[in-house]
């Protein structure tokens, strides 16, 4: 079932309950599936249409109930002319760079419980510099900056589980004027309770 589509938002073009398919950060281009409604024991697939890409910035909750026109995802849309191919390198148009996960696992973004987090957002960061850790059956790998520049936005949380080639962090590449602001308080797990480190 085509989605209404209003700017850079993908709406429900009927009521139901929404199961997503794609998470924050992923890439979304024509034909892709976002998800499916449940309808009266059917299930309607929701597919991005033609002319759309861009990146999830917010996804409905999986299992909510939705009405007609409720926003199902919401987008950074992309310019279509830029030509975005499978297998282009997920560089965004405005010089921000997304940090993906490498394979499925355990997120965190702190290098150990009630340590200060490895970046925020507003951070300076070189190419190579440790991001956030993932962890695939106690055996942690480090999630490393493609690029120098700043972190624009942390899309997920301490602890957070994650499929591979999911989108965790944006980096905005560097220029002379980048000007770094500080970022927001981030939450760091420790033994099954959160910490605020300012």
């Amino acid at each position: 079932m085509a989605p209404l589509v209003s700017d850079s938002e993908i709406r429900s073009p009927t009521v139901g309950r929404w199961i997503p398919r794609v998470g924050l950060g992923t890439l979304l281009r024509p034909g892709r599936l976002v998800g499916h409604l449940l309808r009266a024991g059917r299930r309607l697939e929701i597919r991005i249409p033609k002319g759309l890409v861009g990146y999830a910035l917010s996804v409905a909750a999986p299992g909510s109930w939705v009405e007609y026109g409720a926003v199902l995802v919401a987008t950074h849309r992309l310019p279509v002319d830029r030509g975005l191919r499978a297998t282009d390198e997920p560089t965004l148009a405005d010089g921000l760079v997304a940090v993906r996960a490498p394979t499925d696992g355990s997120i965190f973004l702190c290098p150990e419980p009630e340590a200060e987090p490895f970046v925020e957002e507003g951070s300076e960061v070189k190419a190579r510099d440790t991001l956030a850790l993932i962890d695939v059956m106690k055996t942690f790998a480090p999630v490393r900056s493609p690029v120098a520049g700043v972190v624009e936005r942390i899309v997920v949380t301490d602890g957070a589980s994650v499929a591979s080639g999911a989108t965790l962090i944006w980096v905005r590449t560097a220029t002379e004027s980048d000007e770094v602001k500080p970022g927001p308080d981030r939450r760091c797990r420790t033994m099954g309770r959160s910490v605020v480190r300012r």
